[in-house]
């Protein structure tokens, strides 16, 4: 179970340095990311 919320924190992380690098190249309104975030709360 461990090694698995860790692979999960490890996906969410990668989602999260992608929408930074996303938001860095052009505004994008936050409503557009919800639904490509996990839905798990796993940070």
């Amino acid at each position: 179970m461990v090694r698995r919320e860790e692979a999960s924190y490890n996906q969410s992380m990668k989602y999260f340095r992608s929408f930074k690098k996303r938001k860095q190249r052009r505004p994008v309104k936050s409503k557009q990311l919800y639904p490509l975030v996990p839905s798990r709360s796993d940070f």
